[in-house]
């Protein structure tokens, strides 16, 4: 009786564990009006969680009946690789991620503001938080130029370079102080068109990124890659986006590792 009590809680744990994940990757969907990789990712794992709960003992006795079976003995065996091999790039960005976020820039950096969303000429939340990360900066270093880097995406009115402008303008910051970069479509974008601003400019070649925590290691490779001296301010990001957004800024690190 301890055992199937035992079970059955065990079976109602995952069970809950999957409906929190679908229900936490879900709430960004209706309030940024967007579905990524990272979404899609984190539902599959939640559904995949709660089939678990719900069927375990099927899958259990499918499993102890292939492994009887050569075929079916070297088919688990894969599937367990396979997810042997997801944990551990997970791992691995993971604490890629953790040793990317941490900065202690010089004061006088030229300050690279990297894109992200914006609505209707609106800032998305990740915009804002960079925003402002790079606003104290800018206060308190006075001296300093900063330019703020994005084009124009397909589901957006306006460069999200124009909109960063008017949000610093209208926050105190002087427009000589500001450059526009608004061609780039992605991270390494931002900053091979910002380092063409800072060489034409004259600006101070050492830089600081404004970018989220989960950002932070992917965009000072980039910077590194292209022969930027980079530290970063970090902006924090909203609970109920982190989870997607860490899971979405994963394939960008496995493609950095992988494909370039």
């Amino acid at each position: 009786m301890r055992n199937v009590t035992a079970s059955g809680i065990l079976r109602l744990i995952v069970i809950l564990l999957g409906i929190a994940g679908i229900v936490l990757f879900l709430i960004p969907v209706p309030l940024t009006g967007t579905v990524s990789i990272g979404t899609v990712t984190g539902l599959g794992i939640g559904l995949l969680l709660v089939a678990y709960g719900i069927w375990q003992k099927g899958i259990h006795r499918l499993a102890a009946a292939g492994w009887h079976h050569t075929a079916g003995r070297i088919l688990e065996i894969v599937l367990l690789v396979i997810a042997a091999g997801i944990l551990v790039l997970a791992a691995a960005c993971s604490v890629a991620m953790i040793s990317g976020a941490s900065g202690n820039p010089e004061p006088g950096n030229t300050v690279i503001v990297l894109g992200a969303r914006v609505y209707e000429n609106r800032l998305s939340r990740a915009m804002k938080g960079r925003l402002d990360a790079a606003l104290m900066y800018l206060e308190e270093n006075p001296e300093s130029a900063c330019i703020v880097s994005g084009g124009q995406g397909k589901n957006e009115t306006a460069t999200e370079a124009s909109v960063m402008y008017r949000y610093l303008t209208g926050q105190g910051i002087s427009e000589d102080r500001i450059y526009m970069e608004d061609q780039s479509t992605d991270t390494e974008e931002n900053l091979r068109y910002s380092k063409q601003i800072l060489e034409k400019e004259q600006l101070e070649p050492r830089i600081v990124l404004a970018t989220n925590d989960y950002h932070a290691y992917r965009a000072k490779h980039y910077a590194r890659d292209i022969g930027l001296d980079a530290d970063v301010i970090l902006a924090p990001t909203t609970w109920w986006l982190w989870p997607t957004s860490v899971v979405r800024e994963m394939y960008g690190i496995l493609e950095l590792w992988f494909l370039r």
